[in-house]
């Protein structure tokens, strides 16, 4: 998609970003709200699944947001920073409980939350990225 097609969806060039940045506050919001109730593994593998369900009923915001992300420059890069937080703060929380391995950083599971979730929009999968997830968070948790 180039930058015309791009902005044609979008009042000007800042728009893209803000949307992106409501859809990450929200997740990120979400992270909270499962916090109050589940266990750290609970809480990751829950807000993993929740992350695909997003990518996922958004295919086609997402490759535009993607294509903004590329003609923005770094405009958006602060948003993929937030969601790393989120998780690095799982999983340091689930450490500290003794729930989930300490060796793994936040880039790996997303770099792999990333891998379900492409995969799942093109294979048209939705319920197969659920049992991937099932099993990065197994692979996370501590022996």
């Amino acid at each position: 998609m180039g930058a015309c097609t791009l902005y044609r969806h979008f009042p000007n060039r800042d728009a893209p970003a803000a949307v992106l940045e409501g859809e990450v506050a929200a997740l990120r919001d979400r992270a909270d709200q499962l916090t109050e109730t589940l266990s750290p593994a609970e809480v990751l593998g829950a807000f993993l699944r929740e992350m695909v369900d997003h990518r996922y009923s958004q295919r086609g915001l997402a490759r535009t947001l993607f294509a903004a992300s590329e003609t923005a420059g770094g405009a958006l890069s602060g948003v993929g920073q937030v969601l790393d937080d989120v998780v690095t703060e799982m999983l340091s929380r689930g450490a500290e409980r003794g729930h989930l391995r300490d060796d793994v950083p936040a880039g790996a599971v997303m770099l792999a939350l990333h891998g379900i979730a492409v995969a799942a929009v093109h294979s048209e999968e939705r319920q197969e990225a659920d049992g991937v997830v099932a099993l990065m968070i197994d692979g996370l948790r501590r022996s």
